[in-house]
């Protein structure tokens, strides 16, 4: 969460820089839900429904995680401010570090409400984008959804 802060106080910033972070963000991301999954389907036994059900969970957050990302990275690609919603990045990781911190049972707990809270924010950022351009037009279409 630092990495774009010490870029730019030292005058390091490129948009491949920004891209190559960003990219790195969701990989590290990933793994640390793969890593939940793992851990929890090992911990209960292959083929546990418990695990399974857990597993889950961990694919729900994950996804809505993913999707925080992608609706605002494609909303600002269309020149967009989308910094909207109640679980951005630095909320999920304060979350799921608290939750890994103090025990399995608050880690299921914390990975259910990143799997609620995540999902609601992508669908808040794109009821937010709708808004804005319902009530402000845009005067150009963007090419990649032009007509054809």
């Amino acid at each position: 969460m630092l990495d774009g802060a010490v870029a730019r106080a030292s005058n390091r910033v490129t948009r491949f820089g920004a891209l190559y972070d960003s990219t790195l963000d969701r990989y590290a991301e990933i793994a640390v839900f793969f890593g939940f999954a793992y851990y929890f389907v090992h911990k209960t036994g292959m083929g546990a429904a418990h695990g399974l059900l857990i597993s889950m969970v961990v694919f729900i957050a994950m996804a809505g995680s993913l999707m925080v990302s992608y609706v605002r990275a494609r909303a600002e690609g269309l020149h967009f401010d989308c910094k909207v919603g109640v679980m951005q990045r630095p909320e999920r990781l304060v979350l799921l570090s608290l939750g890994a911190y103090i025990n399995d049972t608050w880690l299921v707990v914390m990975l259910v409400v990143v799997a609620f809270f995540a999902n609601l924010t992508a669908i808040q950022r794109l009821v937010y984008i709708w808004r804005s351009e319902t009530t402000s037009k845009w005067k150009k279409v963007p090419s990649d959804i032009a007509h054809e």
